[in-house]
């Protein structure tokens, strides 16, 4: 960022705003998303699936409480004409990308081969959401971050489920499980990049 659009106030203002914007969406598609599967899981009821339910509440309710209190605080912000530290910006971008890791790593059906669990479960298009709204604070630099953290946290979930990093270097086809988690972890950062390339446009 230039020291001119730092120091606007109005730039702050407009920074401020896109990122309760950004918020709400947030908490539309996430509230969407938990409806859909709580009506799943009331249809095929059993004891896997209302245990996965119950922690996938628990999860989305310490996001949401996360959330909350970043609109506590932009609300005053956005009163006073202050700004938000750049530290905070730089600590939400980086714990967000841990929930939908968190939830490939411990939410994934013990019926499924351990090589196919990070691939499959449908938590992982939450990455692509978090990254989208990521143009929204208008810095291609949190785009970058974000991409980079969802990479690095969609790898670790791989991992707890066995993935190797001699896979890479394996000789099977590139649709084996083994290659196609490093295509969805490259499918990440692009999708990080190009949020980069959106939020300059938009700040523009």
């Amino acid at each position: 960022m230039s020291p001119l659009h730092d120091e606007s106030p109005a730039f702050r203002q407009a920074l401020l705003k896109s990122e309760r914007l950004r918020i709400f969406i947030l908490f539309f598609a996430i509230g969407l998303a938990f409806l859909f599967r709580f009506i799943r899981t009331l249809i095929a009821w059993n004891p896997e699936n209302a245990r996965d339910l119950f922690w996938l509440a628990l999860s989305v309710t310490i996001l949401v409480a996360i959330e909350l209190f970043v609109l506590r605080t932009i609300g005053p912000a956005i009163q006073s004409a202050a700004s938000l530290s750049r530290h905070y910006w730089r600590l939400n971008i980086l714990i967000e990308p841990c929930f939908p890791a968190l939830l490939i790593a411990y939410l994934s059906s013990p019926t499924i081969t351990p090589e196919f669990r990070a691939l499959v479960n449908p938590v992982f298009l939450l990455y692509f959401v978090l990254i989208t709204l990521s143009t929204l604070r208008l810095n291609p630099a949190v785009s970058v971050l974000c991409g980079v953290s969802s990479t690095v946290t969609y790898l670790f979930a791989a991992y707890y489920h066995g993935r190797s990093p001699r896979w890479i270097l394996a000789d099977v086809s590139l649709f084996a499980p083994q290659k196609i988690v490093t295509g969805y972890a490259v499918s990440i950062l692009v999708a990080g990049l190009a949020a980069a390339l959106v939020a300059r446009e938009i700040r523009n």
